[in-house]
């Protein structure tokens, strides 16, 4: 598969993923007290970067995806490029986090037309 495709498809199951997190207002139902869903402890995991974590990181991804409609995830991310997911989801969250940082953006899909 070409990178290219891979790397957009990648983005797009997180886009997905993410999207259904943000609209189960998980705090609100689950009475916790960390706020959104991007500010949980577990989602830590996500945003590490070391061979440590791969297999807690992959495990949590495949428990995520599961229940989204549409998702090219298949227990595997397009091309088999974990790195590239890991890097839309660490990109996602800090989005999320920090919405001003200059980061921040890289985890957004840009709508078409807009530069």
């Amino acid at each position: 598969m070409d990178d290219g495709i891979a790397d957009a498809i990648n983005r797009r199951d997180v886009t997905l993923i993410c999207a259904r997190l943000d609209a189960l207002d998980l705090p609100k139902y689950s009475g916790s007290d960390h706020g959104p869903w991007y500010r949980a402890p577990l989602t830590d995991i996500l945003m590490r970067d070391d061979d440590a974590t791969r297999g807690d990181r992959a495990w949590f991804i495949g428990a995520l995806a599961s229940p989204v409609p549409g998702i090219a995830f298949d227990g595997e991310p397009a091309g088999g490029d974990w790195d590239n997911l890991f890097a839309h989801f660490r990109n996602a969250i800090s989005a999320r986090r920090d919405p001003e940082a200059p980061h921040a953006r890289t985890g957004a899909i840009q709508p078409c037309g807009v530069v």
